[in-house]
């Protein structure tokens, strides 16, 4: 039984130091700062506002100063609402694995005979070894940063389906120029012959390890990454999703193995070697190995005690020979991904391949809130995760976006397109946003009045 985690979506606050030496301020300057104070004061939500143009004011002039409390909804600026601190794990470590720049090593003149390709790299270190791959850090010579290698396994090498998994990771990757795809700067041959990318080096946590030290009850995980953080996070993978679907391409593999967090706040989706693109067979040999139930894809939740290497994450369609997998595969994907986020548990379990494809295909999928009872999972995230578990693919989101769409409505509190509220609760918001409507007035009304009174200071 995992233990539960307290959702604390936290609150913004500012808080003002007393406002002094005011005399060399312009009189506009004083009635504007009055009401936008006293705006601030009374909704939150104007307290990015408020508080850029107080630390402007005490940048300049030295009058103000500004404290502000965390705040875990995070990078919104693109949603339309103020850029705030995107404060998840590591954002606020110093690298220390990175030493500064110094001019020694940026100015150093280029080479006659540069090294090109394999030859330019030196320093290898290990970093991970999978099923199939390894990687390695080691020095670009030429640009002296540090890179990833990735290369097969050498028992894989020769081998024509992992060639061309490994050759579509690389492209599929490299032509994805989306913020969240991470960037291939080259691929080529070794001094062996044997191919390899590389890429840029990440450092941060991918999704799987932070549910499961959620799950565990990890105080440090909970604080750094409170629902919110990881809602945003998803919808940046699904920005990143659609893009891919625009350009003819579907992950069929996303899972929480498969985004990574950075320590400066980046979200990346990883891993497009199942990748389909255009004109590829719905029963190519991606599909076939996941069918065959011996496809890699570890288990997961600490606890679970089911037999690894079975596709947790698997759509109905992908689990049938005759199922047509598009762009709402990804859908049903990160549905699943966003039922663990809210609930904490694993989605789908089962001792075998047969045992998940028959659950897949016949059993009621589980709501959230049903799975979780005393998580405070909201009305508008369970019908989100719902819609997006249809195990038709026409009852889905029929896109990516209509996914991101509602995950950032429910995110903000906002009406999202799957769920409609009942009459009562509606007659509630409105009554309330009246009352706010009338409380914004009063509010800006005490504003006007104390910039008046600052125009009197001599």
């Amino acid at each position: 039984m995992h233990p539960d985690r307290k959702n604390n979506p936290g609150t913004s606050q500012t808080a003002y130091a007393p406002i002094r030496d005011v005399a060399n301020i312009p009189r506009f300057r004083k009635t504007a700062l009055g009401i936008l104070v006293a705006a601030s004061l009374q909704f939150p939500e104007m307290n990015c506002a408020a508080a850029a143009v107080l630390q402007e004011q005490a940048a300049g002039l030295g009058r103000f100063s500004t404290a502000r409390a965390h705040d875990p909804v995070q990078n919104i600026h693109s949603w339309g609402r103020c850029p705030r601190t995107l404060g998840i794990a590591g954002a606020a470590m110093s690298d220390a694995s990175q030493s500064n720049l110094v001019s020694a090593e940026t100015d150093r003149d280029l080479p006659r005979h540069v090294r090109n390709g394999f030859m330019r790299y030196r320093n290898f270190q290990p970093l991970t070894q999978g099923g199939e791959a390894v990687l390695r850090t080691c020095q670009d010579e030429n640009l002296g940063r540090t890179v990833v290698m990735k290369t097969l396994q050498p028992q894989f090498q020769n081998l024509e389906t992992y060639r061309k998994r490994f050759l579509r990771e690389a492209r599929v990757t490299a032509q994805i120029p989306h913020p969240c795809t991470i960037p291939v700067y080259e691929l080529s041959r070794d001094s062996e012959g044997n191919a390899y990318f590389t890429m840029k080096r990440l450092q941060g946590r991918d999704l799987s390890e932070i549910l499961d030290q959620i799950s565990e009850g990890d105080e440090e995980t909970i604080r750094q990454f409170p629902l919110p953080t990881l809602i945003n996070a998803l919808i940046h993978c699904a920005q990143c999703l659609a893009y891919a679907h625009q350009h003819g391409v579907v992950h069929r593999d996303m899972k929480p193995a498969n985004i990574m967090i950075g320590r400066y706040g980046e979200v990346m989706v990883m891993d497009w070697g199942l990748a389909k693109v255009d004109n590829m067979s719905d029963n190519d040999e991606v599909g076939q190995l996941l069918r065959s139930g011996q496809q890699t894809i570890p288990g997961r939740l600490t606890g679970r005690g089911d037999v690894q290497g079975t596709p947790y994450y698997m759509s109905p369609e992908q689990a049938v020979e005759t199922g047509d997998v598009d762009e709402r595969t990804d859908i049903y994907n990160m549905g699943i991904i966003l039922f663990e986020v809210l609930t904490s548990q694993s989605f789908m379990s089962g001792r075998n391949f047969k045992e998940i494809k028959r659950r897949l295909l016949e059993d009621p999928v589980t709501s959230p809130i049903s799975a979780a009872p005393n998580k405070g999972i909201s009305p508008e995230f369970n019908a989100v995760c719902l819609k997006a578990l249809q195990r038709e693919p026409k009852n889905r989101y029929q896109n990516m976006t209509e996914l991101e769409n509602d995950l950032r409505a429910a995110l903000l509190g906002q009406t999202v397109s799957v769920y409609h509220e009942p009459a009562w609760v509606r007659a509630v918001r409105f009554r309330q946003d009246r009352i706010l409507s009338f409380a914004a007035i009063f509010w800006l009304f005490i504003g006007f009045l104390a910039g008046l009174l600052l125009q009197q200071l001599p």
